[in-house]
């Protein structure tokens, strides 16, 4: 539904606000500017109107004239040239802060801004830095205009909308009222764009100040006189400078995304080195402790088979004869063997972990030192000596319990 305010606004709205000023760009409006002037001054009867006219041929600027001599509250620019729609605004911009007006309106002149409306808009203006009259919010709407020229707007809000982020549906609509603070906060000075792109302008810069932009709905007519002053150039210099806008502030993003990462790591990374470094050291401490008492025990365990071997050895020399003697020898070294290499192993741990590092062998250190002892062309399948000229089967062992028992435990122990 239609927002439609024909009541003026209050002398107390205008009292918080400030004194208005409504700017009204003309170029060739003589059969429009008499009637939109008087439809002004009765819906917001208290408000100035200033007519900045870009030097007409059709006399325009001489109607102008005669509206101000017959009503103080009308003023007239005249501009020396037709400079597009952005500069004719920005000279009546200054020109109205100049003179301490609190509040600017920009109006068009064709009719297509409904004055009955401006009321609806400075309303929302006590609560807003900005406030644009809305053709696509809900409630707005358009009357008169052909498909393709809808569509134009509606694909230019869009691109403007998606390039620059913005929240505002009508980003290119430019029927806005702005308190003068705002004005003086968007930089006036440095806005480039002359034509469509102006509107767009003004509202990238008042987001990006953190001004609080509303929309109000309002029905945009079509002018009925006169000569729309859309063109092609205007189009292309719109979405030229948008989309340039647009990269620049995704770029500034992306750069302030990768510096944002970058510290946050740098100091993700100093958190991480703080907790995780003495935390590390403590980790190695208890290895190389623990990788200690795995040494020792281990060759606590070589020592006593070494010696269980022993006496088994000398228990089978003297039931079972002098080969027996000597097989059992060839066992007792190879436990001898065995235990000098699990000392050597452990040492290789201990010294590895309190470094903080892995051991010589690798991380599979233990396995490797066992994988040694089963490739050793000195040693049986079981680890044990093999005596010269026997392979290490079973069958050149004597069937003696206590032996294989020993072997296994051996092997068990590596």
């Amino acid at each position: 539904m239609t927002e439609t305010a024909s009541n003026t606004t209050t002398t107390s709205d205008r009292a918080e606000l400030g004194k208005v000023l409504v700017i009204v760009p003309t170029y060739n409006e003589a059969e429009n500017i008499r009637p939109i002037v008087q439809r002004l001054r009765a819906a917001v009867p208290g408000a100035d109107v200033l007519i900045a006219d870009d030097n007409s041929p059709d006399g325009t600027g001489r109607i102008a004239d005669e509206l101000a001599a017959a009503d103080d509250h009308v003023q007239v620019m005249h501009r020396q040239a037709k400079e597009g729609l952005g500069a004719t605004y920005l000279a009546g911009f200054h020109w109205g802060l100049e003179r301490g007006y609190g509040v600017l309106v920009e109006h068009d002149a064709d009719g297509s801004h409904q004055p009955e409306q401006l009321p609806s808009l400075l309303r929302a203006l006590r609560f807003a830095d900005m406030v644009k009259g809305s053709r696509w919010v809900k409630g707005g709407s358009v009357k008169n205009w052909p498909w393709h020229r809808e569509a134009l707007s509606r694909g230019g809000s869009l691109w403007s909308r998606t390039l620059l982020g913005l929240p505002i549906k009508d980003v290119t609509g430019g029927f806005t009222a702005f308190r003068a603070d705002t004005l003086r906060g968007l930089g006036l000075d440095d806005i480039e764009s002359a034509g469509y792109a102006f509107q767009v302008d003004l509202a990238r810069r008042a987001i990006a100040a953190g001004y609080t932009v509303t929309e109000v709905p309002i029905e945009f007519i079509e002018r009925e006189r006169g000569d729309s002053k859309m063109s092609g150039r205007i189009v292309a210099e719109a979405m030229l400078l948008t989309t340039r806008w647009g990269l620049a502030k995704r770029t500034h993003q992306v750069k302030d995304y990768l510096g944002f990462a970058k510290d946050n790591a740098a100091k993700l990374a100093g958190e991480v080195g703080e907790k995780v470094g003495p935390e590390v050291e403590k980790y190695a401490a208890q290895t190389a402790k623990v990788a200690g008492e795995v040494s020792d025990k281990l060759t606590a365990e070589a020592q006593r088979l070494s010696r269980e071997v022993s006496r088994l050895a000398a228990e089978a020399a003297e039931k079972f004869g002098p080969e027996v003697e000597k097989y059992a020898q060839a066992a007792s070294r190879a436990v001898a063997d065995l235990s000098s290499r699990i000392r050597t192993f452990g040492a290789e741990v201990t010294d590895s972990s309190a470094r903080g590092g892995a051991s010589p062998n690798g991380a599979a250190g233990g396995a490797s030192s066992a994988e040694a002892m089963r490739t050793d062309p000195s040693m049986g399948a079981d680890g044990a000596a093999v005596p010269d000229g026997s392979t290490g089967a079973d069958d050149t062992a004597p069937e003696h319990p206590g032996v294989d028992q020993g072997t296994e435990r051996q092997g068990a122990g590596t």
